[in-house]
């Protein structure tokens, strides 16, 4: 208190961080997903989903405020693409600055089954 010395409260304070992505790795991946995508950002919590374009990923691991950890879902597209990687904990949503490759290159393809028939 102003003139008189220190005052204290029982009362609590709730602090609003905001939602953010500051990096993610990799980058880039298989078009098939199901690997691990780690997240740093902030503003995380054990509610936070994280998407790859219009997938939600799986198996996320809450690992602390600033960093997740979830399985990449296959890709929307049969095609290689680059979509948005974006956090969500209920209202506040945030969005990475750069996207993540499905690389269709190093995806495997069967171009041919030998015998046809059996």
């Amino acid at each position: 208190v102003e003139g008189k010395g220190w005052a204290t409260s029982n009362a609590s304070a709730i602090i609003d961080i905001g939602l953010s992505i500051t990096s993610f790795t990799p980058q880039q991946g298989e078009m098939g997903g199901g690997y691990l995508l780690t997240v740093i950002g902030r503003g995380f919590s054990p509610n936070t989903r994280i998407d790859v374009g219009t997938n939600p990923c799986s198996n996320t691991d809450y690992i602390s405020t600033t960093s997740l950890v979830c399985t990449v879902p296959a890709s929307a597209s049969v095609n290689a693409s680059q979509v948005q990687v974006s956090a969500l904990d209920n209202t506040y949503s945030a969005n990475a600055s750069s996207l993540f490759t499905y690389n269709a290159s190093s995806t495997p393809i069967i171009i041919d089954i030998q015998p046809p028939t059996i």
